[in-house]
């Protein structure tokens, strides 16, 4: 039987030499593998069960087209970052056109001096990252946002991943430089203890899709959309506002501006998360299948705030809790089977 080249074999990072005891310096190591990722033809990586330091910012840098399944396999595996200089962990960037990139059971470990921990972006019209996925992947308390995804990333998933204690815990957005981020949809991740936000859309980016995803203590919103968002399905938003010190001085556990649609959502508070759902309407906003319990300080939560234009609709059908209009926005709203 032929063997596979060694381009389309898994490689282990401990063949580059990195030990993964978290004293000794991994990051040369782990670099020398994950140069192998994009080149000849592309491969995936195995990073063994350990914690490996990292001192310097790790890249995988695309520069030639690739619709190969390539990428990062690493259950067990913890990059523990010692970078000091605000510069990210890990940084993925797509000049060329690439599908089928994978990150799956990595966790992150920061030290809140470096920036974000990982980084995947097409920067501008003409570069793509296709079908991404990240899949099992846990990123905590680094200095900048736990993940971003920016530019031209389309079709591409965030399964089952946890981002806690970071500045946001994901931020997605399309690229100064042209590239739109559309498309993407994340399953049953949690957005937790940020400092900022749990989830943010940035640089006009709305086409996301949430999927039984959990949003809590987060430091202000759980999710912020200020442009819009396609869709919350089974979500929950659970204590958000913590840095708010009041009631009176929290607000909702979601932002919008402009359009979203949310089903069966729920939010839950005793301490600062004030509304499910605060959002300023321009088109069209739907509601289906949420409610909202509020106990302790929380006690007078409510389910929705909204506001808008002239242009704007909103649909509420078969929702649980009281629903606030300012601006006179109650006209301009269709209630169905819903309750306080």
């Amino acid at each position: 039987m032929a063997l596979l080249s060694p381009a389309k074999r898994m490689l282990s990072v401990a063949d580059f030499g990195a030990i993964g005891d978290g004293v000794a310096d991994d990051t040369a190591a782990l670099q020398a593998a994950l140069d192998r990722v994009p080149a000849n033809g592309g491969t995936f990586v195995d990073i063994p069960p350990g914690t490996y330091k990292v001192t310097a910012t790790l890249n995988i840098n695309f520069t030639q087209d690739s619709a190969a399944h390539v990428g990062i396999m690493s259950h067990g595996a913890i990059l523990k970052s010692a970078i000091t200089d605000g510069s990210p962990v890990l940084q993925v960037v797509s000049n060329a056109v690439v599908r089928f990139f994978l990150i799956e059971g990595l966790q992150i470990r920061g030290n809140g001096d470096e920036g974000h921990g990982l980084v995947l972006r097409a920067d501008n019209q003409a570069v793509f990252l296709y079908n991404i996925c990240l899949r099992d992947v846990f990123i905590e308390g680094c200095g900048g946002d736990g993940c971003q995804l920016l530019g031209n990333v389309f079709e591409s998933q965030v399964d089952n991943c946890f981002f806690r204690q970071n500045q946001n815990g994901l931020a997605m957005g399309n690229s100064p430089s042209g590239g739109v981020l559309s498309a993407i949809h994340l399953y049953g991740c949690v957005f937790g203890q940020n400092r900022e936000t749990g989830c943010l859309l940035v640089n006009d980016a709305t086409d996301a899709g949430f999927h039984g995803c959990y949003f809590l203590e987060n430091g202000a919103w759980g999710a912020n959309c200020p442009n819009g968002f396609t869709l919350m399905s089974n979500c929950g938003f659970e204590n958000n506002w913590m840095s708010a010190g009041g009631f009176a001085a929290g607000n909702a556990g979601v932002a919008f501006q402009n359009f979203g649609n949310m089903i069966a959502c729920s939010a839950t508070s005793r301490h600062y998360q004030t509304h499910l759902v605060n959002g300023y309407v321009t088109s069209i906003f739907s509601m289906t299948g949420c409610f909202r319990s509020g106990v302790e300080t929380a006690g007078n939560m409510h389910l929705s705030n909204l506001s808008g234009t002239s242009d704007g609709r909103a649909t509420i059908i078969s929702c649980n809790g009281e629903r606030d209009y300012r601006d006179g926005f109650q006209v301009r709203a269709t209630e169905i089977g819903s309750r306080p």
